[in-house]
C-alpha cells in the first residue's frame, strides 16, 4: 500500500509541476476546443484540435497562441481570443498572405527559398499559394505525388498557368520522396549500418535539395535529388564491400587462431 501511495503522489506531483518544480500551466486553448460538444455546436473548430493533436506541431510543443497569438491562460473566451485572428484580415498574423512568414518564424530555411519564388510573388498579387496550400496547418504533412495534381490543378489547369508544370512536379517530388525514404532505411537496416557522419551529411544534402524544391526549379531539384540517391547507393555499396572486408579478415583471424592452438 506504502509503494501504491507514493506512486500516486508522484503521480499528482507530475501532473501540476514541470521537469523544474514549476507549477505547470493549463493551456486553456486546447482544454477548450477539444470538448467534445464543439462536435455538435462547432464541428470544424474541433475538427482543428483533432488534426492538431498528436501532430508534429503538438510534439515540437507549437499550440495556438504560437500562431494565433492571443492567451492560452485566459478563462474567459474574449480575453482568450486575440482580436484579429482571421485568415482574411489583414492585421491577422495567420492572413493567408503572412503564412510564410509565420512558419517561417520555425522553417526558416524552407521559407526563405520560397520567398524568391514565382509561387510567393503570386501569393502576395492575391492569386499564389502559401504554405498551408500543401501542407495544412494544423497537422503538418509532407506532400506525395497523389496530391500534386489535386493542388496544383486549381492553378495549373491552362487557364491561369500551364498545365504540364504538374507531371514535372510529380517527378520532381518522387525522387525527392524516394531519398527521403532511402535515408529512412538506412537509418533502421541493421547491416551494414551508416555512420553518424554519413548520416548527418545525407540529411544535410537531402534538406538542401528540398528546400531548393520550394524554389519550384523542378528541374534542378530532380537532377541534385537523382545525384544525392547516386551518392547515397554508392556509399551504400562501399560500406557492404567494408563488411564483408571485415568478415573475411576476422575469419582468417580465428583460422589462425585455431591452428596455432591445434599445434
Amino acid at each position: 500500500m506504502k509503494s501504491i501511495s507514493i506512486l500516486i503522489v508522484t503521480a499528482l506531483y507530475l501532473a501540476l509541476f514541470n521537469s523544474h518544480g514549476v507549477r505547470a500551466e493549463v493551456d486553456t486553448c486546447v482544454e477548450c476546443h477539444k470538448d467534445p460538444e464543439f462536435q455538435v455546436s462547432y464541428v470544424r473548430l474541433y475538427n482543428y484540435y483533432k488534426e492538431w493533436e498528436g501532430s508534429a506541431h503538438e510534439l515540437g510543443g507549437v499550440t495556438c497562441v504560437d500562431c494565433h497569438l492571443g492567451d492560452s491562460t485566459a478563462t474567459v473566451k474574449e480575453k482568450a481570443h486575440h482580436v484579429a485572428n482571421s485568415y482574411a484580415n489583414p492585421d491577422s498574423t495567420t492572413y493567408y498572405k503572412k503564412v510564410p512568414e509565420m512558419c517561417g518564424q520555425c522553417h526558416n530555411d524552407v521559407v526563405r527559398h520560397f520567398l524568391v519564388s514565382k509561387h510567393y510573388r503570386k501569393l502576395q498579387e492575391g492569386e499564389g499559394p502559401n504554405c498551408v496550400t500543401c501542407h495544412g496547418s494544423m497537422a503538418n504533412t509532407i506532400p506525395n505525388i497523389e496530391i500534386i495534381e489535386e493542388v496544383c490543378m486549381h492553378c495549373h489547369n491552362d487557364t491561369k498557368a500551364p498545365s504540364a508544370v504538374i507531371p514535372q512536379a510529380q517527378v520532381a517530388l518522387s525522387w525527392l520522396n524516394l531519398v527521403r525514404s532511402y535515408l529512412g532505411w538506412s537509418e533502421i537496416n541493421p547491416q551494414p549500418r551508416p555512420t553518424t557522419g554519413e548520416v548527418a551529411e545525407f540529411e544535410l544534402a537531402y534538406r538542401q535539395v528540398a528546400n531548393a524544391w520550394h524554389r519550384f526549379d523542378l528541374a534542378a531539384t530532380t537532377d541534385a535529388a537523382d545525384h544525392l540517391l547516386t551518392v547515397a547507393k554508392c556509399a551504400t555499396v562501399i560500406r557492404e564491400l567494408n563488411v564483408v572486408e571485415k568478415t573475411f579478415l576476422e575469419s582468417e583471424k580465428i583460422k589462425e587462431k585455431y591452428s596455432a592452438q591445434q599445434q
